[in-house]
């Protein structure tokens, strides 16, 4: 599983794969799921990619990579805190961004 981990996260960094990374995101995801606290010693890379997918990503994007955040904080329960202020962040932007479409 580590070597498929770190191929996905290597194409989810890869910023001329975006078309790519929603679907990079669910393998990454239906691993974790599989592995369950498995996952663990991955969260910190898992994290850094998602959260700067979501930084650059476009809206319909983001709302996937809620869900996939959701799951993973499910998997993870208290073990996600050191990553809450980056979550809360996507969060906020996809937050702001909806509010400034809605307008």
């Amino acid at each position: 599983a580590a070597h498929a981990v770190a191929a996905l996260l290597k194409m989810l960094n890869d910023a001329s794969l975006v078309s790519q990374h929603a679907q990079v995101a669910l393998a990454l995801m239906k691993i974790f799921k599989s592995l369950d606290e498995g996952c663990l010693p991955f969260l910190p890379q898992i994290m850094a990619a998602f959260i700067q997918v979501g930084k650059t990503s476009e809206a319909a994007e983001r709302v996937v990579l809620l869900r996939h955040l959701a799951e993973l904080v499910k998997i993870a329960g208290s073990r996600i805190a050191n990553h809450l202020h980056s979550i809360f962040e996507v969060v906020g932007t996809i937050w702001q961004e909806a509010n400034h479409s809605l307008v």
